[in-house]
Parts: C-alpha cells; structure tokens; sequence
C-alpha cells in the first residue's frame, strides 16, 4: 500500500469530506397506498459493479410512502453507497430518489466531485477497507462509523479530479461500444440462423415438413438415423495433471469449449472398451443441470481428449459438423431440448431424446456454406468480446494508477485533446 500521496493530493476520511449523510427504508409492501407513486425508489440490487450512474429507480412510491417510512429522498448530484446489502457499490444519482436501508445517502463537501469518488470505491484499496470491516451473520453490513473512517486520496485541484473522471470515463465507454457490438452481433446472428435453416442459400421453393418450411432439395431426419449418440465416461478416473483432458459440463459455455479448468485424468485408468476418446468434428451436449443442452463440436485442440458425464454425436458423412452444431445451438433444437429437459424436476437430456432431434439435411456443399457464414458471426463476437475484456484490464490498471497520482491524468487527458 503506498503511504504517501503527491503533493498536490490529500488525504482526507469520508467524514471529514461529507456534509450529511442520509439513512433508507422501505414502505411496508402490504400497503398499496405507498406504492407505483412518483418517486423513484430504489434498493442496491440494480446497482453493477461497473456502475458510476444511476439514472433510474428500481420501483416507485408515493409522498404517503415516503413520509410514513425510514426512506429519505437523495438529491440528484449526490453518492450512493451500499452499506447493507452490495456493500462498497457506489454511484451518483443522476435524479432525486428515494433509497432503501440498503444504501446511505452521502452529500459532499463542494471541493469534491461525487464521481470521482464513486470511481475511487472501485479501486483494491477501497474494496480492501470494506472487505475487512463487514460485520454481521445473516446480512454482513458496515456500521456508519466505519463508513465515516474511509480514507480517501483527493487531489486538491478539482481539475485533475475532473481529468480522472475524463479518462477513465473514456476507458469504460469504449468497452461498453464494444459489448453493445457484441450484443448486436449476437442479434444478427440469431436472426442469420432462423432465415438460414428455413430458406437455405439458393432461394429455392420451399415445402413443409415436421420442423417447420425447409427448401424443397432438403431433407429432415432424425440426429440418431445419422449419428452415432453415445454417453461419456461419467465420473472421473483417477487425475493427473500430465493426463488426458475430460470434457465436462462446466468447460461448455454458449456453443465452446472453456480449455481454462479442464480436469486431466490419467490414460491408463480410462477404460478404453468405451470408445472414450473425442474425435476431431464430435459434438458435446450437456446433458443435466441448467445448463442442459448447451453444446460445443470438439475442434481437436488436444492430441487426445474424452467426454465427461455428457452426451456425444459423432455425425455421419452426410452431415458438417460445423453446420450439425450450429443447428443444434439454433432456436428450433433448443426449443425441442426445453421441451425435453423439462419433463423432470431436474433438467435432463437422455441419448434417446437426443437421437430423436430433427435435423435439416442440406446438400453437403450448402451445410459448409451455412457453416461458414455462422462461424464468421461467431468469431466477430468473439473478437469484440476479447476487445471489451482487454479494456476492461486496461480500466482496472488506469485506476488503480489514477487514484494514487501515479499516473498524471491532467497530461493523458490533454495530450489526447492535442491529438
């Protein structure tokens, strides 16, 4: 922890900083009279980590509602710190609202810009002081007194505070643009899949069948008719972290396989009369748990790898298996597994519901197309996503090194003014 701070910084405790700070409540919910009124209410549940604004309450009470209740109306401008629930969140309201008992009111002193502090909550430092200081059993809050002891690193030129807040607000605006790019690639993806596995890519007629219209030079079948669908091993052989790689359900995640956490067992102790091992072009179904019917096709990353407790289509000849995987991530697929996982309390997908998929059978050089085309989807998201997580460690670092002075906001902002 650095002990001292330029020159041209303080610091200073919140309390010392603070003008008032203001307590919350929530109007008793069997009373609709205090409740859908005019005031914006709110509770830190809405509130991300990320989050330096909040523009919106959560619910809305009536004058009756606010009178006859702890709640205290916070005047836009002013921070909004979780002291019971989501404790160290802050933000600065950017309307009067109400706030439950979740979240302290803080008006500042005029020297200090309520963002800049809502940013520097973010920091370790911060994060640290409320971490250590969380008392309780059932709802670990922070006491106020603890709260007024936060020490806080302040330039005193409002300027450099303004600069701070310049930077770094750049920094999170260029991953939001990026997660919004993702967002609506997703979007366009989604609608690309519906138009493609209806009307294929040669605009030709197109007849009705049990899986809805498909052109007419297709054909549907069953995944089993095929495939081959078998289980995997289930429970792990012995680990060895020199072994094989093991699938599971946990490294699947939105149509990919996660390599990061994959447990690696030792080959002897796979017991090889299963046909165990993963073929380049196979697809993994997960096959209990929430996230049931989530699937990845194995792409050959490991010279050698086996399949956990889920399901696995080894597609015949007539099939991609790009194109069989992009199909089964599809609407039409996962609605039929929805239908399927539901039937149980538990979320289940055995390989007789699998096999019984209907599939479109495109001719083959049309199933490379409709692959391809996808794919270029998936590999712009993730583009995009990677962009917007390397920002995201870029802010991190910026903010740690803004906050102590380390890094002089008011050059980085200029300089970027000149340029």
């Amino acid at each position: 922890m650095i002990e001292e701070v330029p020159q041209t910084w303080q610091i200073a405790n919140l309390g010392k900083i603070a003008k008032e700070f203001i307590s919350g409540g929530t109007p008793s919910t069997s009373e609709a009279k205090f409740w859908d009124g005019d005031i914006p209410w709110t509770t830190s549940a809405p509130i991300s980590d990320t989050d330096i604004f909040l523009d919106r309450g959560q619910r809305f009470i009536t004058s009756e509602g606010l009178k006859k209740s702890a709640s205290h109306l916070v005047p836009e401008g002013n921070l909004l710190v979780g002291t019971r629930v989501g404790v160290g969140k802050a933000v600065v309201n950017s309307i009067d609202i109400a706030i439950s008992q979740d979240l302290t009111g803080i008006i500042l002193d005029s020297s200090v810009i309520p963002a800049f502090i809502a940013y520097q909550f973010k920091t370790h430092r911060v994060g640290s002081f409320f971490l250590g200081r969380k008392r309780g059993t059932t709802i670990k809050g922070i006491a106020r007194l603890d709260l007024q002891a936060l020490p806080l690193w302040i330039p005193l030129m409002r300027k450099e505070q303004e600069a701070i807040i310049q930077a770094l607000r750049a920094m999170q605006e260029a991953r939001e643009a990026r997660q919004r790019e993702a967002a609506l690639e997703r979007e366009r993806k989604t609608a690309l899949m519906d138009y493609l596995f209806s009307h294929g890519t040669q605009g030709e007629p197109r007849k009705q069948t049990e899986i809805g219209e498909i052109p007419n030079s297709w054909q549907a079948a069953r995944l089993g008719e095929l495939s081959k669908v078998r289980y995997g091993l289930g429970q792990p052989p012995q680990l060895d972290d020199n072994g094989v790689p093991m699938i599971r359900a946990t490294d699947i995640k939105n149509g990919k396989i996660i390599s990061h956490g994959v447990l690696k067992v030792k080959n002897e102790a796979i017991p090889k009369s299963r046909s165990p091992f993963l073929k380049k072009g196979d697809i993994l179904v997960v096959r209990s748990g929430a996230y049931t019917g989530d699937v990845a096709m194995y792409d050959g990353r490991w010279d050698q790898a086996i399949a956990g407790y889920d399901l696995v289509v080894s597609p015949d000849k007539e099939f991609n298996s790009a194109f069989l995987a992009q199909y089964l991530l599809g609407e039409r697929a996962q609605r039929y597994f929805k239908s399927q996982r539901d039937r149980s309390a538990q979320p289940h997908l055995n390989s007789e519901q699998l096999g019984n998929t209907l599939i479109p059978l495109p001719p083959h050089s049309e199933q490379k197309d409709i692959a391809k085309a996808l794919i270029a989807c998936d590999t712009k998201i993730a583009t995009l996503e990677r962009e917007a997580a390397l920002l995201e460690e870029l802010f991190r670092a910026m903010l740690e090194e803004l906050m102590t002075g380390r890094l002089a906001a008011l050059a980085l902002v200029e300089g970027e003014v000149k340029a």
